[in-house]
């Protein structure tokens, strides 16, 4: 890639890689490298917009995205602090930013409007992947404190540990058809699964 301390972060079908340099945050696209005017980056999608973050003097930081040599600021809530995760190809982002009670939330920003997916009862909620139809896997802190996989549909959060085939909470990826990479616990030990939920 041109650059001995180029790290990449993710490829999407063009070919187009976003990572981080020395220098700062990167786009490779047919070889050739592009600076970005971002702070760090986190996603590219079959569009070329990439999702990423701001610093914003003196100390608040800000989750954005960028196309085409425009950032558009996603907002930071009132903490003045966000960040992202990933993008769907819709130029749906999710990340996180702050709740008023200090505690990190799940944010999916899409038409221009933040909305927080909420939790499994819990004060947190962390997103770890969005497809195409704007399903979204989560680990969300549950009412008795403890950490679950949940996946966020048509509005609704839902406990993939309700399932009853035991989903663990090392929930990975999710694809365009609903398939989810996780891992699951059993008597024996631990195995890497594909979920389908209904």
């Amino acid at each position: 890639m041109g650059d001995p301390s180029a790290r990449p972060v993710a490829i999407n079908n063009r070919g187009q890689i976003v990572g981080h340099t020395d220098a700062g945050p990167v786009l490779w696209t047919n070889g050739r490298a592009q600076p970005l005017p971002l702070s760090e980056v986190s996603d590219i999608n079959e569009q070329g917009q990439v999702s990423g973050g701001v610093f914003q003097p003196p100390n608040g930081f800000h989750a954005v995205r960028w196309r085409s040599g425009r950032v558009t600021d996603l907002g930071a809530g009132p903490f003045n602090r966000s960040n992202t995760y990933a993008l769907n190809d819709r130029g749906w982002v999710i990340g996180w930013q702050f709740s008023a009670a200090q505690y990190p939330r799940g944010i999916l920003w899409r038409h221009g409007r933040a909305l927080d997916v909420g939790t499994l009862g819990g004060s947190s909620t962390e997103l770890r992947a969005i497809n195409n139809r704007g399903e979204i896997l989560a680990i969300s802190e549950a009412s008795d404190g403890r950490s679950r996989p949940a996946l966020w549909r048509r509005g609704v959060l839902h406990d993939l540990t309700l399932s009853g085939i035991g989903i663990y909470d090392e929930v990975v990826d999710i694809d365009d058809r609903g398939r989810i990479a996780a891992s699951i616990r059993t008597d024996s030990g631990g195995r890497a699964v594909v979920y389908h939920p209904r």
